[in-house]
């Protein structure tokens, strides 16, 4: 049986680590792939509020993303912005 993807706000997608996250494949809410994840960033709290995502393959830029609320899904290694 597969799990519904995890949501997460503020500093509750951390729980395994900042780094446990680089690689995860990224998603607008349409559902469409961004990019993947380089970074991330947290606020004075210590929650998250930025994730750095590379776009584009030969070319690649690197863009801030703001994340308020998002979906984490491990078995897929994928975050979907909301």
């Amino acid at each position: 049986m597969t799990q519904a993807p995890e949501k997460h706000r503020g500093s509750g997608i951390l729980s395994g680590g900042r780094d446990e996250y680089v690689g995860y494949t990224v998603f607008d809410p349409p559902g469409q792939k961004i990019g993947s994840v380089e970074k991330l960033f947290l606020n004075g709290s210590g929650e998250l509020e930025y994730v750095r995502t590379r776009i584009g393959l030969l070319f690649a830029k690197r863009v801030l993303i703001p994340v308020q609320n998002a979906a984490l899904d491990r078995e897929a290694r994928s975050l979907t912005l909301k």
